[in-house]
């Protein structure tokens, strides 16, 4: 028997003795010493948390249960029968939520209508001109035209689109977009009495749900936040500086990583008032609300050093049957001082790596003066990827860069225009 094997026969023991996941909860402080000193082990800040330094095999033949996914990806038996884009749009957009949005905009041109000299210059809208109205929203997305002014898309001297002028008349869609509203405006005030997001509630959670609904997403998703941009007056508004909107409206999102599909969104609005929709915003709440679409499903969800906890980690294998993979902040307490801390003596472009039974943590360096720390409850080796050549990065890395980016694709084809009605641009952003 190699060296290498007898201290993973030791290190089974050793789980095996020990009672918690997190190891370091067994009460035989003097067994705990004993696999300190031996060199076996790093200790975390927290004086608690064991980490092996070799992968921990628990056993070579029974077949891991994480990452087994319950669910194939594509379209769900609801969804099936959708065979043109008409079709899958009115899967999320149903004739229904269309009827709520005239009955609601027709409510505010009424109040509207006295500022007018002309009947006709503030007529009610129907289901047919809303959907003009979205489908020129779509068409300037697609374009990347979002932020170009209307009336450039409207010119007519052959450096304009022209769908546009084809569809309707540019007053015509402006005065469409001031008066759109989604909710009935008589009782808002009450309503807003316990939900800041009530003038858009209920056309947001029934898109939402669609989108739960509507589609099996593949195995790997990404948790992340978007920033809609907006400097307009809101009491939610946010400023993130590593965003390249920078100020604006705080969307939390998760998105399959593969197909870039929003499966579920929640909106941050800060403290709500006490009532219904009062929630922990807490990374870790946040985490636990957007995965409740597919506990229990096997899949892997890739999220940033805000979101990704040693708690949260083993909360999602056990509970949830997901594994995690994330950076992590330097700050945790589970986390060994020598990962963190001993900057100048690791070289560059090497890593570090500790193990229990559920969990891999990695210390890469790729320059000096800067360390990536990385949690997955989805690896168990000390695998480098030989693609990454002299950079050595371990194969958690790799993942984690692959995986990561899915929320931040879903934004490049904004329909967004300039608004100072901040729920104007959540429905933009849906």
């Amino acid at each position: 028997m190699s060296y290498y094997e007898k201290e993973q026969r030791h290190l089974l023991e050793l789980w095996n003795e020990l009672e918690e996941e997190v190891v370091g909860g067994s009460d035989d402080e003097e067994l705990r010493e004993q696999n300190i000193k031996s060199g076996l082990c790093f200790i975390g800040k927290d004086k608690n948390t064991l980490w092996s330094k070799v992968p921990v095999v628990l056993s070579k033949t029974k077949t891991k249960g994480k990452n087994v996914v319950t669910q194939a990806a594509g379209v769900t038996t609801i969804a099936k029968n959708a065979n043109t884009v008409l079709d899958s749009w009115k899967l999320y957009f149903p004739d229904s939520i269309l009827e709520k949005i005239v009955e609601c905009t027709n409510r505010y041109i009424a109040k509207m209508r006295p500022r007018y000299s002309r009947a006709r210059d503030a007529a009610d809208t129907d289901v047919v001109e809303i959907k003009a109205v979205l489908g020129l929203l779509y068409l300037a997305g697609v374009q990347r035209s979002s932020h170009i002014n209307l009336r450039d898309l409207w010119m007519q001297d052959g450096t304009g689109v022209e769908y546009f002028r084809l569809t309707m008349g540019l007053n015509r869609f402006q005065f469409i977009l001031r008066a759109l509203r989604f909710d009935n405006v008589n009782d808002r005030e009450f309503r807003k009495q316990f939900d800041k997001l009530a003038p858009i509630r209920e056309i947001f959670d029934v898109f939402v749900y669609r989108c739960n609904t509507n589609y099996n997403v593949s195995e790997l998703l990404t948790i992340d936040e978007m920033l809609e941009s907006f400097r307009g007056s809101c009491a939610f508004r946010q400023y993130i500086p590593n965003k390249p909107a920078k100020y604006g409206l705080k969307i939390l999102a998760m998105v399959d990583a593969r197909f870039f599909y929003t499966h579920n969104l929640k909106v941050y609005v800060g403290n709500q008032p006490d009532g219904p929709f009062k929630v922990d915003n807490s990374a870790a709440a946040v985490v636990k609300k957007l995965i409740q679409p597919i506990s229990g499903t096997g899949r892997n969800v890739t999220c940033d050093n805000w979101f990704t906890s040693i708690p949260l980690a083993l909360e999602l294998l056990q509970k949830h049957n997901l594994t995690l993979v994330g950076t992590l902040r330097k700050n945790k307490r589970e986390i060994p001082e020598f990962f963190s801390a001993k900057i100048k003596e690791q070289r560059i472009n090497t890593s570090m790596f500790g193990f229990t039974k559920n969990m891999t943590l990695a210390s890469y360096k790729p320059k000096q003066n800067k360390i990536v720390l990385l949690l997955s409850t989805m690896h168990s080796a000390d695998e480098i990827d030989q693609e990454t050549g002299d950079a050595c990065k371990p194969a958690m890395l790799t993942f984690y860069n692959s995986t990561k980016g899915g929320v931040d694709v879903v934004g490049n084809y904004s329909v967004s225009r300039k608004s100072s009605r901040c729920l104007l641009q959540y429905f933009f952003r849906c």
